[in-house]
């Protein structure tokens, strides 16, 4: 069943197994510089932030200079957050992008061609609920070949 499945998945990614070494060994060097970097701005905004708590304090209570900087800091997490989740829904956004239709319909087909060898394998015990799994298997990919279809003429199923 894996035999089935290594050729189709290889040509979803782009490295090849001769830039792997080079491509680690790129990741490596990256998280190094960027732990470098994330070091350098958090003591940068820790001592930032500790001189704006002592003018704050100068002119409010202590009190409410920390709530005040909390608040800053809750914000700016927020935000932070917010872009974050952009970032990721625009990153799917093109990743299913890049997924043409017929590698879609390559790769449902191999999840049909796979769920009888999975079948096979010896789960006698678990025949009954393996049969349902086959017909909802052939299901999905029938649903997702026709709304395929529907997609690239404009229609509606």
């Amino acid at each position: 069943m894996l035999n089935l499945l290594f050729p189709f998945l290889g040509k979803l990614t782009a490295d090849t197994a001769d830039n792997v070494r080079a491509f680690v060994r790129q990741t490596r060097y990256r998280a190094l510089c960027w732990l470098f970097i994330g070091a350098a701005l958090f003591f940068a905004v820790l001592f930032a932030c500790l001189a704006l708590f002592f003018y704050l304090a100068g002119v409010m209570t202590q009190l409410q200079a920390a709530a005040l900087l909390a608040l800053v800091w809750l914000l700016a997490a927020f935000i932070g957050a917010l872009c974050l989740k952009i970032r990721r829904n625009r990153q799917a956004s093109r990743r299913n992008a890049l997924i043409s239709p017929e590698q879609k319909k390559l790769l449902t087909g191999t999840a049909m061609a796979a769920a009888p060898a999975l079948l096979a394998m010896g789960l006698r015990p678990f025949r009954k609920i393996g049969m349902f799994a086959v017909l909802a298997t052939g299901a999905a990919a029938a649903y997702s070949l026709l709304r395929g279809r529907h997609k690239q003429t404009g229609r509606k199923p």
